[in-house]
């Protein structure tokens, strides 16, 4: 394997470039006619034998083996020349011209076909640009439409919104003047209602003021009461100490009257000698008359009842009244209490 490798690189470098052979010219390879030049040709050897055919005064050409370079020589340069490994030489063959004539009419009739299908393709590629054009303008077209229609469409739909906000701020609209309606009537209503609760707070007021003046009166008659009770007391008491008095002016005089007794003679009883009483005896006793109490003077008859009895029925009588006077201070006080709690 490695043996035939070397083979390969060996016959590559040995390889040499071969000049192409040219209807109607003769090749003389590695070869140059220095000078008797008509000018200078850039192309390859196809298209500088092509040159030089249409030229009358160009018999030859050699061709550069680096580069498409290549010289039109005139009939001087078929003389002399000497060999080159940079140069090809071809030379126009003058003996028949019959078959240069073909060659150049078969290259003219072949230029005239390349030169047909250069044009068809070009017609071609006109009128696939035009079509292309066409495409683009009708895509265009397209796309304008398109475009019109999405903003007839999109100016449908800002009118369709405009509407709807329109709607919607007509119906906030509505709605607020509902709630003002609304609020207007709960205002009226929260009016009406705060009327009725000033006409009943002062309604309260009156009748905690009208409480207050029975309360107050109702102490006051209860005061007046007890003055008067007290004055009933004091003249009751004047009554008793006068009672009291006149007992004890009677009480003086019974004493007198005692003292005026006591200076009378006093008479001695003996004692008698009692003996076994007899049925007959305690009738004889039963028969005596008993000594004879001292007459006290008439107290003055009242209505009024004195003494411990008298005294304890004035207290409750006095008692029971002080408690009415006090329930009805203390209705009162919760009568006062509870307007001034609904109140406030």
């Amino acid at each position: 394997m490695e043996e035939f490798k070397w083979w390969k690189k060996a016959t590559k470098k040995t390889q040499v470039f071969q000049p192409p052979q040219i209807p109607g010219y003769t090749l003389r390879p590695n070869f140059d006619h220095g000078g008797n030049d008509i000018r200078n040709v850039k192309g390859t050897y196809q298209e500088c034998a092509n040159v030089c055919t249409n030229d009358a005064n160009c018999m030859a050409f050699n061709h550069s083996v680096h580069d498409n370079n290549c010289w039109l020589k005139n009939a001087n340069a078929l003389k002399g020349g000497a060999p080159s490994r940079d140069w090809h030489f071809y030379t126009k063959n003058t003996q028949a011209p019959a078959v240069v004539a073909a060659i150049v009419a078969k290259k003219a009739v072949e230029k005239q076909q390349q030169d047909k299908k250069q044009e068809d393709e070009r017609q071609a590629e006109l009128k696939k640009q035009q079509a292309i054009e066409a495409a683009k303008k009708q895509q265009q077209a397209q796309q304008v439409a398109e475009q019109l229609v999405r903003q007839a469409a999109q100016a449908k739909e800002q009118e369709r919104i405009r509407l709807q906000q329109e709607a919607q701020r007509a119906q906030e609209v509505a709605r607020q003047r509902e709630l003002e309606t609304e609020r207007k009537r709960l205002e009226a209503q929260k009016a009406i209602v705060a009327q009725k609760e000033r006409e009943e707070a002062q309604r309260k007021a009156k009748a905690a003021a009208d409480a207050k003046i029975a309360a107050e009166r109702a102490i006051a008659e209860a005061k007046a009461k007890k003055d008067r009770e007290a004055a009933e007391r004091a003249k009751q008491e004047a009554k008793k100490a006068q009672e009291a008095a006149l007992k004890a002016k009677a009480a003086e005089e019974n004493a007198k009257r005692a003292e005026k007794e006591s200076k009378k003679p006093v008479v001695v009883v003996t004692p008698v000698i009692i003996k076994k009483k007899s049925q007959d005896d305690d009738e004889d006793l039963d028969d005596k008359p008993e000594p004879e109490e001292p007459e006290l003077p008439e107290e003055p008859e009242t209505d009024e009842m004195f003494g411990l009895e008298g005294f304890f029925a004035q207290k409750r009588k006095s008692k029971t009244n002080w408690i009415w006077i006090i329930l009805l201070v203390l209705l009162a006080v919760a009568w006062i209490w509870y307007t001034y709690k609904q109140n406030f």
